[in-house]
Parts: C-alpha cells; sequence; structure tokens
C-alpha cells in the first residue's frame, strides 16, 4: 500500500491524514485532534463508494454512505483478509484467506498458518450493523445518513453478536467471529471501542468464540472486543 499523508501546518488546527492505496484506489481520510490525538472524523472513498462518520461535540456521531448495499456475504472475503492483516502485523503467521461461504459450516474463510499448515484460523463475518432497514433504505436511495448516541452504537454491536449465539457452543472456541464495519468507520471511534469493551467485553468472552473482532476499514483499526 502506498501511503501520501498531509498534515496541517497548524498545531492548532486537528490533523488531517490522507492515506491512499494505489492498489484498490482507495482513499482514508482521518482527522484527529492534534493534542489527544482522537480521531474526529473518518472517511473513506473507494469503487464509487464513500462512506464517512464524525464524533460531535455533544459525543453523538454522525455517519452516512454512499453507494450500493452488499449482497448477501460478498463482503465476507474482504473481511477476512484485513483481519488476517490485522493479526499477522501483530505477529501472527497466516496465509490469504480462502472463501468457504459456499458450505454451510458457520465458516465464512479459512486461513492456514504458513509454517504449520494443519493449523488453521477459521472466521465467521457478521455485519456489524445487522437493521435490515439500514441496507434497504441504501439499497434503495443509493445513500443513507444517521445520528447516533454511543449507547445506540454499543447496542447495535452487541445485537450483531447475539446473531451468531445460535452457533453451537461447541463450535466456538474453533471460530473468529469478525464484525464486518469496513463500510461503517462509525464503530472505530477509541471511545466506542473502550466503551463496549468496559460494558461488554466480560459478556462477549463469555460465549467462548476463539476471538472476537470488530474490522475495520484498514488493519490498523480492526480492534478486539472481547
Amino acid at each position: 500500500m502506498a501511503k501520501n499523508k498531509k498534515h496541517s501546518g497548524s498545531k492548532k488546527q486537528p490533523q488531517n491524514t490522507n492515506i491512499r492505496d494505489s492498489e484498490s484506489n482507495s482513499l482514508y481520510i482521518e482527522l484527529s485532534n492534534t493534542q489527544t490525538k482522537e480521531l474526529i472524523e473518518y472517511g473513506v472513498e473507494k469503487n464509487n463508494e464513500t462512506s464517512r462518520a464524525r464524533q460531535n461535540n455533544d459525543n453523538t456521531f454522525t455517519h452516512s454512505l454512499t453507494g450500493s448495499s452488499p449482497q448477501g456475504e460478498a463482503n465476507a472475503l474482504p473481511t477476512c483478509v484485513i483481519l488476517v492483516q490485522a493479526l499477522n502485523e501483530a505477529g501472527e503467521n497466516w496465509s490469504h484467506p480462502i472463501d468457504n461461504t459456499e458450505k454451510n459450516d458457520n465458516v465464512d474463510c479459512i486461513a492456514y498458518d504458513k509454517d504449520n499448515n494443519k493449523k488453521e484460523l477459521r472466521i465467521q463475518v457478521v455485519r456489524a450493523m445487522t437493521d435490515e432497514n439500514f441496507w434497504q433504505q441504501l439499497s434503495q436511495k443509493g445513500q443513507i445518513a444517521r445520528e447516533a448516541s454511543i449507547n445506540e452504537l454499543l447496542a447495535i454491536l452487541k445485537l450483531s453478536i447475539e446473531k451468531k449465539i445460535k452457533i453451537p457452543p461447541p463450535q466456538r472456541p474453533h471460530l473468529v467471529l469478525a464484525l464486518d464495519a469496513t463500510k461503517l468507520p462509525v464503530f472505530i471511534f477509541d471511545g466506542v471501542l473502550k466503551a463496549y469493551i468496559l460494558r461488554y467485553g466480560s459478556w462477549t468472552h463469555s460465549l467462548g468464540f476463539q476471538s472476537v473482532w470488530l474490522v475495520g476499514p484498514l488493519s490498523t483499526n480492526t480492534k478486539r472486543l472481547d
């Protein structure tokens, strides 16, 4: 990935960072507080789609998405690719994931340890936003904009995970659960992630999955939730 970073000249102004991925012709835009480094705004422009999210002064969040609604499990493999990249950047050694969505076994992707191909990473993907009305409006109008409190965002993430409680408990320890927020950067803000872990981290861990991750637009904003 080629990175071109542009920073504002004044320390008193928010710091703007642009990251361009020449391979996928994508642009990632970050606006952060210069002093605290806290993320203020995040945007993605990719494949004629635009997603943006902003943290407001009253600690609410506005987010918008323009483009097409993902169909079925079409975004499962790209989500797994970002997750595997994040894991490898943290010191693990997984191969490029393979699409497994055609099999009805709760495993959307499989990656293999590069040093031991008998060791598998099995990933189940679920949308971070499971509200069908949200995706239906995007499909019909080509765009959607919403405002949410931090409590509402936490409830949305919890509901997404609850959708996968139907997976048999004996299978969960061998399954990584990945919440697809690749088109929804509103979930990647530190305040949202920290609040989720504080409120629901223990509950998430108690479900017994190998691990549970929020997968953002990039590996650098992909974080573990349990």
